[in-house]
């Protein structure tokens, strides 16, 4: 009887070591898993917080970019190609003195399609005053009308010829509309778009 007592005390000793392993195994993949499902919940919140909008979005709406301080610029028009277009004047002559409103003529070259031969006044600071209605081109002459209000009697100004696009005709038009309609004419400063100069001639005003 004895013999069977140790056999069924070794036989629990074995059962009970076997439980405590077992035991074991369990508390340590219970770690892990609870390690692992913590790890999970961390990055989710990090990922959440970084895709949610902050306080101040979620009262104001999401963040835009300032508009720029400095407006759009304008397109350039272009002016029409010159290549061997030409003019010159007849009359006027250079240095000569004219009324406020005077007539121009000359010659000129055969134009390219789509511009037009127009007198511009250059004050002598690049600040440029287009003459409306462009000038009528017969053949190879060429004549119409300018007029000098700014510069005072005995000043002197430049009167040019310019080749000029239809699109930049349609745009003085409009200016000159408006100055029309308001009693001012701002001149254009530095350039004529647009245009390109073919001849200029120096003019002064005359006494009354």
């Amino acid at each position: 009887m004895r013999w069977q007592r140790e056999r069924v005390m070794r036989l629990r000793t074995i059962i009970l070591g076997l439980a405590g392993v077992l035991l074991l195994n369990a508390l340590v993949v219970l770690g892990v898993w609870l390690w692992l499902s913590q790890d999970s919940v961390s990055t989710a919140a990090v990922v959440s917080a970084a895709n949610s909008p902050t306080t101040a979005e979620a009262v104001a709406g999401p963040l835009r970019p300032l508009p720029s301080a400095a407006p759009a610029a304008s397109p350039v028009m272009a002016p029409p190609e010159a290549g061997a277009v030409w003019a010159e004047f007849d009359s006027p002559r250079d240095g000569e003195a004219v009324s406020r409103r005077f007539r121009a003529s000359g010659r000129c070259g055969s134009l390219p399609p789509g511009s037009r031969l127009m007198l511009v006044v250059d004050s002598g600071r690049s600040v440029f005053s287009p003459k409306l209605p462009p000038v009528i081109v017969d053949g190879g002459n060429w004549s119409g009308s300018a007029n000098e209000y700014g510069a005072p009697t005995g000043g002197s100004f430049f009167l040019c010829v310019f080749l000029v696009s239809d699109e930049a005709v349609l745009q003085f038009s409009e200016w000159h509309a408006q100055g029309r309609a308001t009693g001012k004419y701002p001149p254009f400063r530095g350039t004529l778009p647009g245009a390109v100069s073919l001849a200029r001639i120096r003019l002064r005003v005359a006494s009354p």
